[in-house]
């Protein structure tokens, strides 16, 4: 399985005494590969695949606390889909960002991502339903221009 996940969003930041806050709206445009190769019997060398792409909309909220000169803490989270496109989609986030640089910043984050897709009718060659969970350690860098 191969996943991809874009996210895309305008925010509108506020806040006082070292808390700041974004408040963000946007799109979350997953893209799915799913492949399974037989590797011995009568189908060896066959390969099955399959896809599916969607977008859903997204809302959020991210807060920030200054730390220290060059660290900031930062705990984020949104839900999504409404039965756009999934029946409900969701985003948790957690870590810290070292400001240590003019133009860069280094994020080191725990990230869980969670969706509830089905489309077609059960029991149908159409249907698909993709419900899961995936979390794990993000690290990033983000640029400032």
């Amino acid at each position: 399985i191969d996943q991809r996940v874009l996210d895309i969003a305008g925010t509108y930041r506020f806040g006082k005494n070292g808390n700041v806050f974004d408040a963000y709206a946007g799109l979350r445009h997953w893209d799915l590969e799913q492949g399974i190769r037989i590797t011995s019997g009568p189908l060896a060398g066959t390969r099955l695949d399959r896809g599916k792409s969607w977008t859903d909309p997204v809302i959020g909220l991210r807060w920030q606390r200054r730390l220290s000169n060059n660290w900031r803490a930062i705990v984020q989270g949104d839900i999504g889909g409404f039965g756009v496109s999934s029946d409900f989609a969701w985003m948790a986030a957690a870590g810290g960002a070292y400001e240590g640089w003019e133009n860069a910043t280094l994020f080191i984050m725990v990230r869980a991502t969670g969706v509830d897709y089905e489309t077609g009718t059960p029991g149908t060659s159409s249907y698909f339903k993709y419900d899961t969970v995936t979390a794990g350690p993000l690290v990033g860098i983000g640029f400032r221009f």
